[in-house]
């Protein structure tokens, strides 16, 4: 078995894989104290039913260092071996094309937006635009040839609105949802285009600024790959992104609807092919050795 974890800012998501299909997964929020709680829930069955025999430990974190090292030492004391983690590289050779990253340093390219392209590439052969939804909303583009033009990131509803209220002195004291504020998700349902008080004006706004720039962003990203652009959607805002895309599309000029692809797990499935890419190429090498 593999445990995979994708540890963002917002949530802590895991799957277990067994013969390369994944076969149990979840999330917890993203806190050292419910990454315990977690860990050691798998190791009292309470998650999985039956006893969790680990060959290997694989993980992407852009929540910080304390997250990591915190995984590290809590794999290490439960069963003894390293966590392997995830690094953004300048290729990856998918199994219709060769994935190449357009970054000046490829480090600085987070290696969960990394993972999503290289499982998006290989479920997918037509150009590509990647949307991952959390904290932040990033945007990646992969023409068909598999070369990366880059991305665009976007905040979140939440972090636009935790923003506004840290940075308007007359708006502070509007109370902060913690829990939304903590999934950066945003509301529940659309909000009015005018409001009648502060709290509902500034929910409007916010919500109708990110509809603005993620509809735009869909517009220039059909203009830059074409037609045939697939545009997949992942991380834990994703159903609120489709929700706001999916209206525009009817009656639209360029309609989203048909190529709106949603993929809930992509980040923990780019680090399954990335590991099993390593195996492989690691077996190349050793028979061209022998030879």
């Amino acid at each position: 078995m593999i445990l995979t974890f994708d540890m963002g800012n917002s949530y802590i998501k895991w799957g277990l894989w067994r013969h390369g299909e994944m076969t149990d997964s979840g999330q917890v929020v993203s806190a050292v104290h419910a990454l315990q709680h977690l860990l050691d829930s798998f190791n009292n069955n309470d998650v999985i039913a039956e006893k969790i025999i680990l060959e290997k430990v694989l993980a992407v974190c852009v929540a910080g260092e304390a997250m990591k090292q915190a995984l590290m030492v809590a794999v290490q004391e439960k069963w003894q071996m390293e966590v392997v983690f995830l690094r953004t590289e300048r290729l990856y050779q998918a199994c219709s094309r060769t994935l190449v990253n357009a970054y000046q340093d490829v480090q600085n390219h987070g290696a969960d937006r990394w993972a999503t392209l290289i499982a998006a590439c290989e479920e997918f052969t037509q150009p590509l635009c990647v949307i991952s939804a959390g904290t932040a909303i990033t945007f990646d583009l992969v023409q068909a040839d598999g070369k990366h033009l880059g991305g665009r990131i976007l905040p979140s509803w939440q972090t636009m609105r935790a923003a506004l209220l840290q940075n308007a002195a007359n708006i502070q004291h509007l109370p902060v949802d913690d829990e939304a504020n903590k999934a950066g998700c945003g509301l529940e349902s659309v909000p009015p285009l005018f409001a009648s008080n502060t709290e509902a004006a500034m929910n409007s706004g916010v919500y109708y600024l990110l509809a603005a720039g993620l509809v735009d962003a869909c517009h220039q990203v059909i203009e830059t790959l074409g037609e045939s652009v697939k545009i997949i959607i992942t991380g834990g805002c994703a159903s609120r992104v489709m929700a706001i895309l999916n209206p525009v599309c009817q009656g639209g000029v360029k309609p989203f609807a048909p190529r709106l692809i949603h993929r809930p797990a992509l980040v923990l499935q780019g680090l399954m092919l990335q590991w099993n890419s390593a195996l492989t190429q690691t077996d190349i090498i050793r028979e061209q050795d022998k030879n």
